[in-house]
């Protein structure tokens, strides 16, 4: 009797299970209406109960979505309309053809990936509905784009002709109105903003298209928000081809918080530049040395040089100027010491931004080095950043003779109030990772001396410390040469 009854149960729960969607469900008309139009059951089920939600009525959808729906798979049905009502309809004015939209969105992600599921991504609801409330404008939704006023309330005036529309590009892709609105509104008063989406992932297409009232704002915004937050940005040509870079460069911000910001999202992994990766670090701060230091220098820094260029040419520039005791170039730069140092001021102020050999020449006053036993400290500390950066992104190691704080000793160049000199082949320079790529040679050999006067380290001036350098390849250098190429000078630290 025990098992007759445990029998029964289970035959009936299947039955119950059943009968509960057409027996336990109340049903609109509207139901009956999609039954008649041909639409499957359960889609239709899925329709009315969209229907009650009143997100959507039956009036909201036209022939065209209608057929769609009917013509559409009935798992593939139902997958868009709970992506259709899952997503916020409030700014949507075209219910039907956002419909159509979403399921064309399915139908591509359906080729090109598997299934596709709705996405979660939008603005701040509540910073969106303060901006709307303050300003009056209407926002309209559709696949394709978000569309915030156009025209203004009130508005009495013709619509604003060519000149007053801005272009913005390179839009973070997960930035929405809520934060676009109101760094534009800086500018002057806003016609519209239409921002791109991408339907296909449900974030924008990283461009927007902003109508001010008058050409005044549109200037305004170019001149305020272009490279908002960027101050600079620093990269080296090769002498020898001015249409190469040298595989670096340097992003100088406006703060710290801007550039920490943009350090991670470049060291995401998902960013590549040209198609190669990119591996970023912070630059070096810069240390100032002191003008009485500065005053009694008389070695001079050149940089710019062609391989053409040689240690014989540069004596014969120079010497004009007054007794040289000696030159040494290494690689694109080169460094000249004067036996007196107005001799040294006297060529830095005429042959600055002169033409040698085919190229034009930046000179300045090489500075002291800096505290040897602190840069080490530094160089140690960011081989330690990469060596991490690079395994997690992997990247194929160095060995173990090959760290990228094997350096020699140089003199820093620029001096004060010479501004930035360039970069070497990414083999030097106070802004750059102290690698180089496995070919390079001499690697073992290490200056050990404390003697900080005859072994400077090359820097590179910088006016803020506050930016985030980035570098293609293993390291700065592009494939340039290596850490281990530093001019080892014996000058000694008679300045």
């Amino acid at each position: 009797m025990a098992e007759g009854n445990g029998d029964a149960t289970v035959k009936s729960e299947p039955i119950n299970i059943k009968e509960e969607p057409t027996n336990s469900v109340e049903r609109t008309e509207d139901y009956q209406k999609l039954i008649q139009l041909g639409l499957n059951e359960k889609v239709a089920a899925k329709l009315d109960e969209i229907y009650k939600t009143e997100k959507l009525v039956h009036a909201d959808l036209d022939e065209r979505a209608l057929d769609a729906l009917k013509e559409f798979p009935v798992e593939g049905a139902l997958t868009v309309l709970k992506q259709f009502v899952d997503s916020n309809l409030e700014h949507v004015s075209n219910k039907s053809a956002y419909l159509c939209g979403v399921m064309k969105t399915y139908r591509q992600k359906s080729k090109a990936q598997g299934p596709a599921y709705p996405s979660n991504l939008g603005p701040d609801e509540e910073k969106l509905k303060a901006i709307l409330d303050r300003t009056g404008f209407t926002l309209d939704v559709t696949t394709g784009q978000r569309k915030y006023g156009g025209p203004p309330p009130n508005w009495e005036g013709k619509q604003p002709g060519a000149g007053c529309e801005a272009f913005c590009g390179k839009i973070p892709k997960e930035m929405f109105e809520d934060e676009l609105i109101p760094l534009f509104e800086k500018c002057g008063d806003i016609w519209d903003l239409r921002l791109m989406m991408d339907p296909m992932t449900g974030q924008n297409r990283g461009y927007a298209f902003i109508t001010f009232t008058n050409e005044e704002g549109a200037r305004e915004a170019v001149k305020q928000v272009s490279s908002k937050g960027l101050v600079d940005v620093i990269i080296y040509s090769s002498p020898d081809d001015r249409k190469k870079n040298r595989g670096f460069c340097f992003l100088e911000y406006e703060t710290h918080k801007a550039a920490s910001l943009a350090k991670r999202r470049l060291s995401s992994g998902r960013i590549k530049v040209w198609s190669c990766d990119v591996i970023v670090d912070w630059a070096d701060p810069q240390e100032e040395p002191d003008r009485e230091v500065m005053a009694k220098v008389k070695v001079l820094y050149a940089r710019n040089l062609t391989q053409e260029c040689t240690e014989e040419a540069l004596k014969q520039a120079f010497e004009i100027y007054g007794k040289i005791e000696r030159v040494k170039k290494i690689k694109d730069y080169a460094f000249i010491h004067f036996e007196e140092r107005e001799n040294a001021l006297k060529a830095m102020e005429n042959l600055n931004q002169t033409e040698l050999c085919g190229s034009t020449i930046d000179v300045s006053l090489a500075k002291p080095p800096s505290d040897k036993k602190k840069k080490e400290e530094m160089l140690r500390a960011r081989e330690k950043r990469m060596m991490d950066m690079m395994a997690q992104r992997g990247f194929p190691m160095f060995p173990p003779s090959m760290g990228m704080g094997h350096h020699r000793g140089g003199y820093m160049r620029g001096g004060m109030g010479g501004g930035r000199g360039a970069m070497g082949r990414g083999d030097y320079g106070k802004r750059k990772f102290e690698g180089g790529h496995q070919n390079q040679g001499d690697h073992k050999r290490r200056q050990t001396s404390t003697n900080w006067g005859s072994n400077p380290i090359p820097q590179q001036p910088l006016r803020s410390s506050r930016g985030a350098a980035g570098g293609g390849g293993y390291g700065y250098g592009g494939g340039y040469g290596s850490a281990s190429d530093f001019y080892t000078d014996s000058y000694g630290a008679q300045w």
